[in-house]
């Protein structure tokens, strides 16, 4: 009965240290990321906790060329939704983008993020429209449109929406459905999407942007070792 008495005690003061030296050797970990996070809401950002994978979705460029998921693997990639019909807030947005992209022109194909401008208005802004909008603002920013059906999948999988709005009333309208007309508000989100070169979103860069900001950030983001 001692014996086992013995042994009990022995085997529930070894569990405490088992289960003492792994919370000692876990917190650091999490301690690192939650600082690390913390890091990024500074300079007004997010290091997501988990990347997302966007759903597979199948776009069409600039170009003419099919844009799919698979594009955004293998490099770094700033994705920014908008419309050309944008007054403001995606021109401007775009102006900046440009400006980051002559940043890291100098630092070689490797180091070297890819820009792209997804429009969420199919119904106006064809190939050919977005053709002449970025080549306004950069060379080097891919130009995307596709279906309402590719870009809500895409969107919603980020956990992001976009809506068609009515100029003078702000309701919803179904463009789809030729409800509006050619004069409408498109809603969009104004954050920029990193996605890492496993092609999952690690993050967003919020506004006001300015360009050496933005630099500045993506270039942290750029330093991150990424868990797959």
């Amino acid at each position: 009965m001692l014996m086992l008495r013995r042994n009990t005690t022995l085997f529930i003061m070894s569990a405490v240290l088992i289960g003492t030296a792994i919370t000692v050797f876990a917190m650091p970990q999490n301690s690192s990321d939650a600082s690390q996070r913390r890091e990024f809401e500074e300079v007004g950002a997010r290091l997501l906790k988990v990347p997302i994978a966007p759903a597979p979705f199948t776009l069409t460029d600039h170009l003419g060329n099919t844009f799919t998921h698979e594009r955004l693997s293998g490099a770094w990639n700033v994705v920014f939704f908008g419309y050309t019909h944008c007054a403001d807030v995606c021109p401007t947005t775009l102006s900046t983008l440009a400006r980051v992209e002559k940043n890291f022109a100098g630092k070689g194909e490797v180091k070297r993020p890819q820009f792209v401008f997804v429009s969420v208005d199919p119904k106006r802004d064809a190939p050919e429209v977005l053709r002449k909008y970025v080549a306004y603002f950069s060379p080097k920013v891919a130009g995307v449109t596709g279906s309402p059906h590719e870009l809500r999948s895409l969107i919603r999988s980020l956990d992001s929406y976009y809506d068609h709005l009515d100029r003078a009333t702000r309701v919803r309208v179904d463009t789809e459905q030729g409800a509006g007309g050619d004069d409408y508000l498109v809603e969009h989100p104004s954050d920029l999407y990193v996605f890492a070169p496993d092609g999952k979103q690690v993050g967003l860069i919020f506004p006001p942007f300015d360009a050496e900001r933005v630099a500045l950030v993506l270039a942290k983001f750029m330093q991150l070792t990424i868990r797959r």
